[in-house]
């Protein structure tokens, strides 16, 4: 089974960056905690290395309403989500990336 990117959901991730655990969001008693390391696509690594989170969190939201096109609506407020949960997710990452074997 392949490994997902956990920023665009595309099926080849060949990245792992290093992040510590922290808590995603918390809503209606549902708690959504990040877990150790994300993987990401060769195409989002660059955009993590080259620090554009801009194009990250917009290729990340199209991806999603391409998969879930009834959100499309919605665009604008899952651009702000994913772009705080990017923020989080560069805030926790713990060294470089390395290769996924």
């Amino acid at each position: 089974m392949p490994c997902l990117c956990d920023f665009c959901s595309a099926p080849n991730a060949v990245w792992r960056h290093p992040a510590r655990n922290f808590i995603g969001y918390a809503a209606g008693g549902v708690v959504g905690e990040s877990v150790g390391d994300w993987a990401a696509c060769h195409e989002c690594h660059k955009l993590i290395v080259s620090d554009d989170r801009v194009r990250l969190t917009a290729t990340s939201v199209l991806t999603f309403i391409a998969r879930h096109p009834e959100l499309e609506a919605f665009k604008s407020e899952l651009a702000t989500e994913m772009g705080i949960l990017h923020a989080q997710f560069f805030d926790n990452r713990t060294g470089p990336a390395s290769a996924i074997p």
